[in-house]
Formats: C-alpha cells, structure tokens, sequence
C-alpha cells in the first residue's frame, strides 16, 4: 500500500510490499495536493475528509464548493431577512388592530348608549320615537359588523403569520440540507482526490505528484509503469498491466502517437491493450471519477457543460472486459463513486 506524503511526494505504509521501489522523492514546486501539515510519519491522519482539507488535497475544487456554499448562506440571509421583516410588520399590524377595535368599540358603544337614552327620553315623554329606535337598532347592528370584520381580518392575520414562521422554518431547513449536502460532497472529493492521487495494481504502482504529473514503478511489461510524457492528472487507477487516469487542465503533450493528451476531465489509459480496456469508447467524453479492475475500467461521466467536479453526478460509463458482465453497467442511473474489482463493479 502506499500514500501521499507532504509536498506531492510519495509514502510506503510499513509492511507493504511493492515489486520495485518508489521514486526517489523530488521536491515540487507550488504543489497543491499536500503540504508539509501533513506528517509522513503518520500517514493515518490523511484518514478524515477534515485532514485532507487541512493537507491541500482538492483546494481548488473544494474551494468551490465553500464558495457555493457562502453563497447559499448569502441568499438564505436575505431570505430569511425578508420573511422576518414581514413577521415583523406582521406582528405590528395586529398589535394597531387590536388598538384599533378598541376605538371603534368605544365609539360604537358611545353611539348605542345615545340612542338608548334618546328612546328612553321620549318614552318618558310620551313622544313618537320609531326614527330613534330605527336608529338604536342600526347602531348595534354597525357594532357587531364591526366586530365581525374585525374577527376575519384577525383571521387573516394569524393566518399570514402561520404562513410566515413556516416559509421561515422552510428556508432554514432548505437551508440546512443544502449546507449539508455540500459538506458531503465536500469530504466525498478530498477522499476521492485522495485515493485517486495513488493507485496500486497487480505488480504496479502509479500516483500522482503535487504537479500533476503521473509517476508508475513496478513491473513494466506492457508499459504499464510508463505514463504519457507531460500529461497531467487528476487521478489515476492501475488495474492488471494497465492503467487509467483522469486527465487535469493544461495538457498538450502528444501520448502513444495517436493525438494530442486531452482536455480536462478526459480519460487516458496505457499498458496492455487486451479487451480494448485501454481505449475509452468516447475519447471526447469527460469523467469525475474512475476506477480500474483486472480488464476492465468503469468511469463516472460529466454531465455536458458542467465543471469536473463531485458536485455532479453522472451516468456511468465501462470497457475492457465484459465477459461477466462488469462491464455492463444499469440504465438510467446516476452515480457519486465507481469502484472496479477483478471482473465486477
């Protein structure tokens, strides 16, 4: 087994056994992947999505994400502003309600009271007052309607404000869920950033140095061990005498004769062409993940028009071997990881 020590270069866990040794360590210049946090003594701290992170693996696609993520909590603090401004104003808006039905109840009242005491007068005095009882009764009907409107408009109000507490409950919880996915895809690609960045196979070794660049020892055969010269990789996976890898931005070097190393995101394989496994069947297609089994690889693809990054899901995509099937992938499935084994997926 082995693992990536600081500044990109490489560590045999003790009590691993390779065929062959490790490149004599070189220092890289600006490497991205690791720093020097990171002991080579204790390579078990690069064990937690938290470790990786502090060590430099993934910086710049991880730092994407935080990115994405500030500006989820950007846009859920204005949302989340807004609703309680509106609880706010809400609230008030009763608060003068309830003021408001008192004056009108006064005033109301204030009205039954003077005609009640006009009918009572002109009864005393022995007058006509079917005009004053027409009006008592008018008075207190004005009073209950008043009351009535008052109930409903109440109604409303406790209703809007229902509504609000739950868009505002909603928002956080949106919220919540999204700051949590995030977090997860997060620790999914510092993990898998990591574990692309070294690759043991059947009798060969290859990772990938703070530069980008891949680097094989082992046996070499079928030039299993011999990356394409000035190619650059996300990550890399070795099956049996082949390997695989993802390629990062900036190559241009030719590899194999054939064209020129492709853009970001693209898969490159070489070694033993044995059931077409080192030849992706869409050279053009680009992939976040990939793993290789004994004759087989299986790819993860980016969706068209999205970055390389965790934050997609894709179809997945297999070659080489499918004589018992690993290569056959279900439809109309969307995949986080992929994990190749000897003839399975």
């Amino acid at each position: 087994a082995a693992a990536v020590s600081i500044d990109g270069t490489l560590l045999v866990v003790p009590g691993s056994s390779l065929v062959g040794d490790p490149p004599v360590p070189r220092a890289v210049p600006q490497a991205t992947r690791v720093t020097a946090s990171c002991a080579p003594s204790q390579p078990e701290r690069l064990a937690t999505p938290a470790a990786l992170l502090t060590c430099g693996i993934a910086a710049e696609e991880v730092g994407r994400l935080n990115v994405q993520a500030a500006k989820l909590r950007l846009q859920a603090s204005a949302t989340l502003g807004v609703i309680e401004r509106q609880l706010t104003a809400a609230y008030f808006q009763a608060v003068q309600r309830l003021e408001q039905l008192e004056i009108d109840k006064d005033w109301f009242d204030t009205q039954v009271l003077y005609y009640t005491e006009t009918v009572a007068t002109l009864v005393l005095e022995g007058k006509v007052y079917t005009t004053q009882v027409a009006n008592l009764a008018q008075a207190r009907r004005d009073r209950a309607e008043m009351e009535l409107k008052h109930v409903r408009r109440m109604q409303a109000l406790e209703a809007r404000k229902l509504g609000l507490h739950m868009a505002r409950d909603e928002t956080r919880g949106l919220y919540d869920k999204s700051i949590e996915r995030l977090a997860l895809q997060s620790a999914v690609l510092s993990r898998k950033q990591a574990e692309g960045a070294v690759s043991a196979g059947v009798h060969h070794a290859c990772a990938v140095d703070g530069a980008d660049r891949a680097r094989c020892w082992g046996l070499n055969d079928a030039g299993q061990a011999t990356p394409p010269k000035g190619a650059r990789f996300r990550a890399v996976s070795c099956g049996d005498h082949f390997t695989c890898g993802i390629l990062a931005n900036g190559n241009s070097a030719p590899h194999s004769g054939e064209r020129a190393a492709g853009g970001d995101g693209e898969a490159l394989c070489w070694g033993a062409a044995s059931f077409d496994k080192t030849r992706p069947p869409d050279t053009r297609a680009r992939y976040r993940d990939l793993s290789a089994g004994a004759s087989h690889v299986c790819a993860i693809k980016v969706p068209k028009g999205e970055a390389v990054s965790v934050a997609h899901a894709g179809a997945l995509a297999c070659w080489g071997d499918n004589r018992d099937h690993q290569a056959t992938p279900p439809k109309g499935e969307d995949y986080v990881m992929v994990s190749a084994g000897f003839a399975h997926t």
